[in-house]
């Protein structure tokens, strides 16, 4: 195990706080979050988990999860959630936590609480977790749908999940130069010689800084292989990346008003000051799940602006043309200034353009399996 959480891992100030949110209903039309303007800031690079140094904002990073929450995290797949968790190891408890929790169910005469709720008696499930409730209830109950560890639900509805104040024991580089060779370890871990993976992660030592996660997932073209979706974007296909968006940037801004506007910040704690929310995200879905990198980053923006996140910052390797496009477009429909706008405005805008999803060699060989 290259990354081995110890009990210092586990002594931090803040628990660990999960939330499944429930599909939020797209609005007829859309405010800025009666905020500010949204700022936007370009990365070209991965997430890299730096704290503001002034800790002005509560930083949350969106992982491009695929339907199972951290499904992957015990294979040598690699992808961006994967290495996600093995920076976090805990990450990969808590799936197999919020799947405990799915079989077993939960007593009520425990002495444990998880968020608003009592925790099953012998539950190996200690105070460094709290599960809370997506909105009021009149009983409260924790059921499967508050935890199943899946970002949709049977409908294929987004059901995002936030997890808040996680430590990151690691840091991995996803690419090396070494002896003159370069190295990409993005999904080619089993691959790569265990010397270069020596070199690519370095240990972090405490007290760890905590992290804190929105997990989504992206509309998948390869969904169905044998009718894979192709040329250009559908309404409604629009719309469900959207709503997914909005669902889970709402979510943030609400998690950092119940916080008090930020938390604590600091080392052990994974909330902000008082300057806002500040969302990093980029090419979601736009890797194997091929979606187009400006449809992606217009929708996204979009939904951070109707969400009131106060600041986006937008990490892509690909360069920043794409969000440029992006953000040109949504300056035509939704301009600085306009304090609000129809969501149908919004999308049928980006329909007129006719963008496409992206191609694959895998879409030919899918079509090709399927005829014979």
């Amino acid at each position: 195990m290259i990354a081995r959480p110890t009990e210092e891992v586990y002594r931090q100030a803040e628990p660990t706080k999960i939330v499944r949110l429930r599909t939020a209903n797209v609005p007829v039309r859309v405010t800025c979050g009666g905020r500010e303007p949204l700022y936007i800031v370009f990365d070209e690079g991965f997430y890299n988990f730096e704290r503001d140094a002034e800790n002005r904002f509560d930083d949350w990073y969106v992982s491009f999860s695929e339907k199972a929450l951290f499904g992957s995290h015990d294979t040598d797949n690699f992808a961006s959630d994967d290495i996600m968790a093995l920076e976090h190891p805990i990450l990969g408890s808590i799936r197999e936590v919020c799947t405990d929790v799915c079989l077993n169910g939960l007593f009520y005469n425990s002495w444990a609480h998880i968020g608003t709720v009592k925790a099953k008696k012998g539950l190996l499930l200690g105070p460094q977790y709290e599960f809370y409730l997506s909105k009021d209830k009149s009983k409260p109950d924790l059921r499967y749908s508050d935890a199943a560890p899946f970002t949709v639900d049977p409908s294929d509805r987004p059901t995002p999940f936030l997890i808040k104040n996680i430590p990151r024991v690691c840091d991995i580089a996803i690419a090396l130069h070494v002896d003159d060779k370069d190295y990409r370890i993005y999904r080619n871990f089993k691959y790569t010689d265990y010397a270069i993976l020596q070199r690519a992660v370095q240990p972090l030592s405490p007290p760890f800084h905590n992290t804190n996660i929105v997990c989504m997932k992206a509309l998948d073209k390869l969904e169905n292989p044998l009718r894979p979706r192709s040329g250009a974007y559908r309404l409604h296909e629009l719309r469900q990346i959207f709503q997914t968006a909005y669902t889970a940037f709402c979510g943030v801004v609400r998690s950092w008003e119940d916080d008090g506007s930020g938390g604590k910040g600091g080392a052990a704690g994974g909330g902000g000051g008082d300057g806002g929310v500040q969302l990093h995200t980029g090419d979601w879905g736009c890797g194997e799940y091929l979606n187009s990198r400006v449809v992606v980053a217009f929708l996204q923006v979009a939904a951070a602006k109707a969400a009131g996140v106060h600041q986006l910052v937008y990490h892509s390797e690909r360069g920043v043309e794409d969000l440029q496009e992006a953000l040109m477009l949504m300056d035509e429909v939704w301009p600085v200034g306009t304090a609000e706008v129809r969501v149908d405005e919004l999308l049928l805008a980006l329909y007129r353009r006719g963008y496409q999803w992206a191609e694959d060699v895998r879409v030919e060989g899918v079509r090709a399996a399927a005829v014979a």
